[in-house]
């Protein structure tokens, strides 16, 4: 059973009217003979996951695979770097 997670997990979907230049393309295959008169909006969307300024980390335990009942909490530094760090006021 395959997941379909490529949407939510950095793949978002855009309209069908908008190309994207990948490394790679060739102008020409890019522009064609069209002139680009669309303008791309990029929309950024801020999450306080409740807490407004605080920082979430600091109310989070967290675990090893193989240990799921020894609780720990960690320093900032400590923390997976894949976790948001900058939060809205």
């Amino acid at each position: 059973m395959k997941k379909d997670l490529e949407e939510w997990l950095g793949n978002t979907k855009l309209p069908d009217d908008i190309y994207i230049k990948k490394k790679g393309d060739s102008q020409n295959e890019i522009a064609g003979d069209q002139t680009f008169k669309e303008v791309v909006r990029i929309q950024v969307e801020t999450f306080d996951y409740g807490k407004k300024a605080y920082d979430p980390v600091e109310q989070m335990y967290f675990y090893r695979k193989g240990e799921i009942k020894k609780l720990k909490k960690l320093e900032r530094k400590e923390v997976n770097i894949l976790i948001i760090f900058k939060y809205h006021v």
